[in-house]
């Protein structure tokens, strides 16, 4: 027992002496004298409730002086005992709902992205995913984090305040039925290690990894990431694209950011289920079918295998759709929602029979 219960006990102990006391004490005063209606120790009890609960019925009373003064003390006492109950009880609920602010209790989201580690940048990969209505678990070292998070995103978002490397954190987040989960700490050999760890527990899961040291890339794929990305290598790429080809970098940038607009493009995928109309047919009609029926453009094909998935860049007809490959498209705001009921589907990399592919 700790030292808190047992300070908690002996309060308690106390206060009901007090109030048998009490009791004892208004009986012995007012159970002889005349007119009194406290005769029992059981009218002493009732007074003593009524009176410790505020209602007062006034069916039983002290009528002696010294019986009114001992009511006296058992009303303030139980103006105490009542100020003590009401203070314990919201001390109770802003405990429950502050555990439940930090993710204490953990989520029963599916079907989302983690984020490990939140900073300036991770803002930026939250909005992204945010914006096309995906859920997400984040996962911050930082309280102050938490009310930020929260005043940012009113809902589909998740926060834990914990330890970073800690498997609890992760089970809390749900993460055995999430879709990925994003490593973003500023120090590569931190996340190296945060990986390797996070894989000894979680093989099915996802992970994508920012890298500072390009160098470290093939590193992080013999750790277990899924897919490694240098910040070099990407900024380099769409830089020169904007210096050579701008045309092309400010498409491609639209391309890869969530946009919900008429005029405005975006990259997405989408899992071909068993309901799905372009089940079974090849890629080229299917390209000819999206765009004269749907104006969305059919740039790719990721087709399941044993081991993985294997992605084909502008099918043809020798490439058939099936259960389980997922549809790469370009679409715009409309579209997209179209081709979401069509398919009957989310965009996005789905779970599969409860863990991620």
């Amino acid at each position: 027992m700790t030292k808190k219960n047992i300070n908690n006990l002996l309060k308690i102990s106390g206060a009901l002496l007090l109030f048998i006391l009490l009791l004892l004490t208004i009986l012995n005063i007012e159970k002889d004298a005349e007119g009194s209606s406290i005769k029992t120790l059981f009218d002493a009890f009732w007074y003593s409730i009524v009176t410790l609960t505020t209602v007062g019925y006034g069916d039983s009373y002290p009528i002696t002086k010294a019986g009114k003064i001992v009511s006296l003390i058992l009303i303030l006492f139980s103006l105490g005992v009542l100020s003590y109950v009401i203070g314990q009880i919201s001390s109770k609920i802003q405990a429950y709902m502050e555990k439940k602010k930090l993710g204490f209790f953990g989520t029963d989201f599916e079907n989302h992205v983690i984020l490990v580690g939140w900073n300036n940048f991770g803002k930026l990969i939250a909005d992204e995913i945010i914006r096309a209505n995906q859920k997400m678990a984040i996962i911050t070292d930082n309280r102050d984090d938490v009310d930020i998070i929260n005043e940012l995103y009113a809902e589909n978002v998740f926060v834990n305040f914990g330890e970073l490397h800690s498997i609890e954190s992760l089970e809390k987040t749900n993460i055995k039925q999430s879709v990925s989960l994003f490593i973003n700490l500023s120090d590569d050999s931190k996340a190296l290690v945060y990986l390797i760890n996070m894989r000894k527990n979680y093989n099915h899961v996802s992970v994508v990894v920012y890298l500072s040291n390009a160098e470290l890339k093939e590193t992080f794929y013999t750790a277990g990431a899924t897919y490694v990305i240098p910040e070099k290598d990407i900024s380099s790429k769409l830089i020169a694209s904007f210096v050579f080809e701008p045309d092309v970098a400010k498409y491609t940038e639209d391309l890869i950011t969530t946009s919900f607009a008429k005029d405005s493009c975006d990259m997405v995928e989408f899992k071909v289920g068993e309901k799905n109309p372009l089940l079974g047919t090849n890629c080229l009609d299917a390209f000819v079918s999206l765009k004269k029926d749907h104006n969305a453009i059919l740039l790719g094909i990721s087709k399941k295998t044993n081991s993985g998935y294997s992605l084909i860049k502008n099918p043809g007809d020798e490439v058939m759709i099936d259960k389980g490959d997922y549809l790469i498209l370009v679409v715009d705001g409309n579209t997209k929602k179209e081709i979401a009921k069509l398919f009957e589907i989310k965009e996005g990399r789905m779970l599969r029979t409860g863990s991620a592919e």
